[in-house]
């Protein structure tokens, strides 16, 4: 996770952390959380959810999801490594498949 982003100082500042695949496709989704999310209602980010125990949001349009608390950071270079347990998880639609980066023509620059 890069350091110096908002979701790394939340992931410190919790120890949890919950994470929606997006669906193939989904550039949409996506694409609305390179920026941070907030809730409005049922939406989080702009997109229906359901919030979670851990304090994450479960998104609708969201293929599966994992609920995890973090047991360890590893600090070193600019992107950290959070290692974490699965404490819960789920499948909203077993038919979908997950989104990989090197589908959507997006290069991740760190």
């Amino acid at each position: 996770v890069k350091a110096d982003s908002r979701l790394y100082e939340s992931i410190q500042l919790n120890r949890k952390l919950v994470i929606s695949l997006v669906k193939q496709d989904d550039k949409e989704l996506a694409g609305a959380f390179f920026k941070p999310g907030s809730w409005d209602g049922d939406k989080f980010g702009g997109f229906t959810a359901t919030p979670h125990e851990l304090g994450g949001a479960i998104m609708e349009a969201s293929p599966a999801w994992l609920a995890c608390e973090v047991k360890q950071i590893i600090e070193e270079g600019d992107h950290h490594v959070v290692i974490s347990q699965v404490v819960d998880s789920g499948i909203n639609r077993e038919e979908e498949k997950a989104m990989c980066l090197s589908e959507t023509g997006w290069h991740y620059g760190g």
